[in-house]
C-alpha cells in the first residue's frame, strides 16, 4: 500500500518499505513502483540503520555530512573532528561518542543510549566506559567554548 498515492512524491526523498511480506514478487513490485529499498520483518535494528544511512547518503549524492557545535565541526568526508579549524586527535571510540553527541547538539543522551549507539554489538562494555570517554572528551574540549554537560537524570549533552 502506498500512502503517497495520488500525491506528488519528492523524488529526492528516499523510500524504504518495511513490510511483513517477503515474496520475490512483492519485492520486485515494490522496487519497480519506485521504492528505493525494501526490508522484510523481522529485521535487525543494525540493518535498518545501515539501510537508512545508505539511502540518505545516496540521496545527498557526494555531499558529506558536516555536523557542528560552535567551533567543533565533524567533517564526514575526512571522518574527523576539527576544533577551531584544527584536527582534534581522538581515539576511534572517543570519536564515536563525540559523533553521537554532535548529531543532536543540546539534546541529552543517557549513558545507555550512548552505549547502544557506540557499542551496539559489544555486550562486555559497561556504562562506566561511557563515563571514561566523556571525561577524556571534556579534557580535550576544555577552554574551546564547547562542553559536555551532565543534565541530571537525562544524560550528557554537547553545548557551545
Amino acid at each position: 500500500m502506498r500512502y503517497w498515492s495520488g500525491c506528488a512524491r519528492d523524488q529526492r526523498l528516499p523510500a524504504l518499505i518495511l513490510t511483513a511480506r517477503d515474496s520475490l514478487d512483492e519485492r520486485v513490485r515494490s522496487l519497480n513502483a519506485g521504492d528505493d529499498d525494501f526490508l522484510a520483518k523481522p529485521f535487525a535494528l543494525a540493518e535498518l540503520q545501515a539501510r537508512l544511512h545508505a539511502l540518505v547518503h545516496r540521496a545527498r549524492g557526494n555531499e558529506h555530512p558536516r555536523l557542528a557545535c560552535g567551533p567543533l565541526v565533524y567533517d564526514g568526508a575526512r571522518k574527523q573532528f576539527l576544533l577551531q579549524g584544527k584536527a582534534l586527535a581522538l581515539s576511534p571510540r572517543e570519536q564515536a561518542v563525540l559523533r553521537v553527541l554532535v548529531q543532536r547538539s543540546g539534546d541529552p543522551f543517557s549513558k545507555q543510549q550512548i552505549l547502544e549507539r557506540v557499542f551496539p554489538d559489544d555486550e562486555d562494555v559497561h556504562l562506566e566506559a561511557v563515563e571514561v570517554f566523556v571525561h577524556r572528551l571534556r579534557k580535550r574540549l576544555e577552554g574551546s567554548g564547547v562542553r559536555i554537560t551532565n543534565l541530571r537524570g537525562l544524560g550528557y549533552a554537547l553545548e557551545a
